[in-house]
């Protein structure tokens, strides 16, 4: 957790980015001798990383020049748009800042010696700074870093067949309050088609990045790299639905398949098995079993649950304290509703769970009420992946048992291989525990 991405302890959607801060806080350590950023436990560390600023490193070594403090900072931004946004701009920076450093000045930060005896080496700036930024940086930034981006001269080997991106979809109902629902339906498709191995289905934060944003449908599917993009609009009266959907090639732009449904709201469960199925047909992908069985699967039947829990997972969705707590207060009238609605206790149990990072409550007041709503999921489904998810990150965070938190990501990976957050806590367990 220590060279962790804010993003990362958000669990959103990483990219080249989420690499360059990590390079930053290398690079902070590597010039001031000490981490940005301590903790008594990894998360502990890891909210500090998603919400504090690091100190100036001038502040801790008096000899760094400022612009290798200010490349540092730009690197640790909180805010990734406003980090650089390739290694190629951390390079040239570097570089730059390299030629224009005297040999005669010292630039090493001072460490309490290990032994009994004051020690004191002098080194020239340029004798440091060229194996420490020039080799180690640069290393670091070119080989690990450029490795792991998309270059445009070449395309990257796809890890599977099929990839297709979900943006969000238009409201277009007269009142313009229908966004929850549009959102809901975007995020709902999105968890269908992650059921499908052999598909890539880049996760809600990653698609929902570019939501209000004026870009070319083939620029976002690029950014995205998929092979197709989902957009489409929802017009809501009453009880009216009219949505449009269009399957769009990313690589010439054009439509592979367009559709327009007028249903009534009741009939919502099936619109959505039709148009997952149609997608899958379209881009010929070859089902099976299971994965037809999941794509279609139900968590509840009652239209007025289905309406409030996606009105929870908007606000769930948002991340402040006041949008966490309506978030619970939409989830219970779900529950109350269907009792047997799954999804809604364990979006319930992840409101609780991440309150405490979003307010002044303890999390020993929410996580035992956490718990206690992520068994009841599982007890009514223990084949839903977001119950899953949700005992995995209480038994990580409140009872400290990392070998049952790990045991039930890789369940919820089992259950649903394309979950997104899923696979960050898992990974984000194993890096923990050194693995």
């Amino acid at each position: 957790p220590e060279y962790m991405s804010p993003e990362q302890a958000e669990v959103k959607e990483v990219d080249q980015r989420s690499d360059i801060y990590s390079l930053g806080v290398i690079l902070y350590e590597m010039m001031t001798g000490r981490i940005p950023f301590e903790g008594e436990t990894p998360l502990g560390i890891a909210m500090k990383h998603k919400s504090e600023m690091p100190k100036d490193p001038r502040e801790l070594n008096t000899q760094i020049p400022e612009d290798l403090s200010r490349v540092i900072l730009t690197c640790m931004e909180k805010d990734r748009e406003k980090r650089y946004q390739s290694a190629g701009e951390v390079r040239s920076e570097l570089i730059r800042i390299e030629k224009g450093i005297p040999s005669t000045e010292r630039i090493i930060p001072k460490r309490k010696p290990i032994t009994s005896k004051e020690i004191t080496v002098t080194f020239g700036l340029k004798k440091l700074f060229i194996p420490a930024l020039v080799i180690i940086g640069l290393i670091i930034a070119v080989v690990i870093i450029l490795q792991l981006l998309p270059q445009k001269e070449t395309v990257p080997v796809p890890s599977y067949k099929h990839s297709i991106a979900v943006l969000p979809f238009d409201d277009l109902s007269p009142q313009k309050d229908q966004e929850y629902f549009c959102d809901g339906l975007a995020e709902e498709l999105i968890n269908r088609l992650n059921n499908i191995e052999s598909l890539r289905v880049p996760a809600r934060t990653s698609a929902f990045s570019f939501k209000g944003k004026e870009l070319d449908l083939q620029e976002i599917g690029n950014k995205l790299n998929v092979e197709m993009l989902l957009e489409g609009s929802v017009q809501k009266a009453g009880n009216k639905l009219r949505i449009t959907v269009r399957l769009v090639k990313v690589a010439d732009g054009y439509p592979l398949w367009s559709e327009k449904y007028e249903r009534d709201e009741k009939d919502i469960f099936a619109l959505q098995d039709e148009i997952s199925l149609a997608i899958v047909d379209n881009m010929r992908i070859k089902l099976l079993g299971r994965e037809k069985a999941n794509i279609v699967k139900r968590y509840t039947e009652d239209i007025e649950a289905y309406n409030l829990y996606l009105q929870g997972l908007f606000f769930w969705n948002r991340r402040t304290e006041e949008d966490l707590k309506k978030a619970i207060n939409y989830f219970e009238q779900a529950i109350e509703v269907d009792h047997n609605y799954a999804l809604a206790y364990a979006g319930l149990a992840d409101s609780y769970s991440i309150l405490p990072e979003y307010s002044n409550i303890p999390p020993k007041e929410v996580y035992p009420k956490a718990k206690e709503l992520a068994l009841k999921a599982l007890e009514i489904d223990n084949t839903l992946a977001e119950a899953h998810v949700s005992l995995g990150l209480i038994k990580r965070r409140y009872d400290y048992d990392w070998v049952a938190a790990e045991r039930e990501y890789k369940r919820a990976l089992e259950l649903n291989p394309g979950h997104a957050i899923a696979h960050y806590n898992y990974a984000y367990n194993l890096m923990c525990r050194a693995r």
